[in-house]
């Protein structure tokens, strides 16, 4: 008999007991053979009192009491990314006014190369952009500024990222982010309502994953970006999510919940809004990894610094993730 199941006796009736785990596809693939094998007159699902609630009041989440105001946010881009307002003091004011105290830059990346420099700054930008960060130390307002940068991950950055950002720039952090990936002998981008398929989901996981081991990056932005291309949930979708959570919980690497897919919902609901409930699910899958998470806005211009802070916090405390400590944060 498999180690999962046991059979007792009780008051003349046999019970067949099925240890399961939770979000586990085995367990789904166990409990399903035992059924049809078995033919049991009945079948009960042991649930704690936190999921027999939510199941009642499948809405009761939204009831609770909202987060303290956030205080931190370390996603944010300057203009010098040629889609983003404002630049580091702008934000800096911006964080005092609305109670962030510890706020981070994380612009696009300039690359020698300049791929897609279209959606990032450019190499000359970069020592106007770490002189900015540096005077913003020292700012009249007590925010804590660090300086950072989202970074399309490529093994052949790497030691860019390492040397000359790290390094040379002596940047505060990087971010890791993926919005291309590759396949078929280049690197496909994700784009809105364009469905991604089995093989694809694979090889974006496997990027993902990749970054991930690097070892570069104080935490990963929106892993859950692909659902931009998806309409539906599937078996292939749950094992993208499951591995990226697997490369996260076994290199202890920090994944940003981003919520903003829901701005992006409210602008253009007829490309996003299909999209969107696709958030919730891979944050459900993080609930069974040891993973850490941590809120960040993603904000374009210093008035979107909070914007949807709340959601996110709101999905971390549906799904009980515990909330990431950044080593370079001071205090």
């Amino acid at each position: 008999m498999d180690d999962n199941i046991a059979r007792i006796s009780y008051e003349g009736k046999e019970i067949l007991l099925v240890a399961t785990a939770h979000v586990s596809q085995e367990s789904v693939e166990l409990v399903k053979r035992v059924i049809e094998e078995e033919r049991p007159d009945s079948v009960c699902i042991e649930l704690d009192e936190g999921r027999y609630n939510n199941i009642q009041n499948p809405k009761a989440w939204m009831d609770l009491p909202k987060s303290p105001a956030p205080t931190t946010n370390f996603h944010t881009h300057t203009f010098r990314c040629k889609h983003a307002e404002g630049d580091v003091m702008d934000y800096v004011k911006a964080a005092s006014e609305v109670g962030i105290t510890h706020l981070g830059f994380a612009d696009h990346t300039p690359l020698t190369d300049r791929w897609m420099h279209m959606i990032r700054m450019e190499v000359e930008d970069l020592p106007g952009y770490v002189a900015a960060l540096r005077e913003a130390v020292d700012n009249p307002y007590g925010v804590m500024v660090y300086g950072g940068m989202e970074c399309d991950y490529k093994p052949e950055y790497e030691a860019y990222f390492r040397d000359e950002l790290l390094g040379n720039c002596r940047l505060d952090y990087l971010v890791g982010s993926v919005h291309a990936f590759p396949w078929q002998g280049d690197y496909t981008w994700i784009h809105p309502g364009v469905d991604l398929d089995a093989a694809q989901l694979k090889a974006y996981a496997e990027h993902v994953a990749k970054a991930i081991a690097s070892g570069l990056f104080a935490f990963i932005a929106h892993p859950d970006l692909f659902n931009q291309g998806l309409r539906k949930w599937n078996p292939e979708v749950r094992a993208c999510i499951r591995d990226i959570l697997a490369a996260a919980e076994a290199y202890q690497v920090p994944l940003e919940i981003n919520p903003s897919g829901y701005a992006k919902a409210r602008q253009s609901p007829e490309v996003y809004l299909p999209c969107t409930h696709l958030l919730d699910q891979f944050w459900e899958e993080a609930a069974g990894f040891n993973v850490t998470v941590l809120v960040n806005s993603d904000a374009h211009k210093p008035s979107a610094l909070t914007t949807d802070l709340q959601a996110g916090y709101k999905t971390m405390h549906k799904y009980g993730l515990k909330e990431a400590t950044l080593p370079f944060v001071r205090q």
